[in-house]
């Protein structure tokens, strides 16, 4: 049987202590222990459970992964690495023994500009100087596809082909032939847009060495809309470079559309038409009149009499 025993030294007590009587030769000896039998089996038994339970987790874990691996089971939803990187990065991904690596422009970093992206935007036909477009470049975007074995050797024209094709908010559309570069040994191909904002497009590749599918993103970045004006900043109705006046019929709606002095290349850009008359002499000022905000329709009502003559 344990005994419990404590000492005390002065004002101070020590223990417990924990001891045990037994009898050896015909004499009665004690045997003291840290702790006491019943304790030490508790704790023992305590550390293996514990140790028994995180082994069966970490199995189960292990088993779990094993079989979702196995029977392609999506325990966690999928991402391909694009979703990672895009818009600004290379998606990289592989099948078989090939390997696929796409990007754009955008992706670049500029080195005009550092610390920014190289800047694309929507297709311009007309005041391209104007809008700072001073080249087709700016509206040219290029893709790449690096298409490799799997010791880095490229998949040449010879061996297999690349396709793409573009997202640019109304789905994917057709897919379009990548031309390999012997220079760069990369697939490659040129376009531009009419949309601004950040797009999608999907880069497939195929040989006898894999497959590869990666899609990514790219930026169209927005173009500010040209005002078609003189150089002196006054509207010009009919685009010949010199200040025009709008002349009204007495008794009847006064009417112009300002659309046709605006230039805008984004197709899905939303124009907000408005109009400041606080730098206008104040004797010169218009009245009577309103504009639409949507369609950028200027009406003068001049049909009463109070009002004629007046502008």
């Amino acid at each position: 049987m344990v005994h419990k025993k404590y000492i005390k030294v002065g004002d101070k007590t020590y223990g417990p202590y924990y001891y045990e009587s037994y009898r050896e030769d015909g004499k009665i000896k004690k045997r003291y222990y840290k702790f006491p039998d019943k304790y030490r089996r508790v704790k023992g038994l305590l550390g293996s459970r514990s140790f028994i339970i995180i082994y069966i987790a970490l199995v189960a874990i292990l088993l779990l992964f094993t079989f979702a691996n196995y029977f392609d089971v999506s325990i966690f939803e999928k991402f391909g690495p694009e979703v990672l990187l895009a818009p600004f990065g290379a998606s990289v991904g592989f099948d078989g023994n090939a390997n696929l690596t796409i990007y754009d422009d955008s992706d670049l970093d500029d080195i005009n500009n550092p610390g920014e992206k190289v800047k694309r935007y929507s297709y311009c036909d007309e005041y391209c100087a104007q809008k700072n477009k001073p080249s087709s470049i700016v509206w040219t975007f290029s893709f790449y596809a690096n298409y490799t074995d799997n010791i880095g050797n490229a998949i040449d024209g010879s061996q297999g082909s690349c396709n793409i094709r573009f997202d640019d908010g109304g789905g994917y559309g057709a897919p379009q032939s990548m031309i390999y570069d012997i220079s760069s040994l990369l697939w490659k191909i040129s376009t531009s847009f009419l949309y601004k904002g950040v797009h999608n497009f999907e880069v497939s590749c195929t040989s006898g060495l894999g497959n590869p599918l990666l899609e990514n993103a790219f930026v169209v970045t927005n173009s500010e809309p040209y005002i078609i004006k003189t150089a002196s900043g006054f509207i010009d109705f009919n685009a010949d470079g010199l200040e025009d006046s709008l002349r009204c019929i007495e008794d009847q709606l006064c009417m112009y559309n300002f659309s046709g002095n605006v230039s805008e290349d984004d197709a899905n850009d939303i124009l907000v038409y408005g109009y400041s008359l606080d730098k206008v002499n104040i004797n010169s000022k218009l009245t009577n009149f309103s504009v639409d905000s949507e369609v950028g329709g200027l009406e003068i009502n001049i049909t009463r009499d109070e009002y004629t003559g007046s502008n």
